[in-house]
């Protein structure tokens, strides 16, 4: 996957969230049509406490993909 080095960013970077968040925001803009980077932003955005943000990238990866969710 394109995503694997974005997804063991995240992973590694527990006490870090604000750059894995980041990490996440530029394979979005590289990758703009997988939802794999907005499944991250939500992850990220909601590590950050920010609960709204963080709703709108998963609703956005599964307009994507909605078969990306199983």
């Amino acid at each position: 996957s394109t995503l694997f080095p974005y997804t063991t960013l995240f992973r590694s970077l527990p006490n870090r969230v604000q750059e894995a968040y980041q990490a996440a925001k530029d394979a979005q803009a590289k990758w703009p049509d997988d939802p794999g980077p907005l499944t991250l932003l939500g992850k990220a955005a909601a590590a950050l406490g920010a609960r709204d943000e963080a709703e709108k990238f998963f609703r956005e990866a599964l307009r994507i993909d909605p078969k990306f969710a199983k």
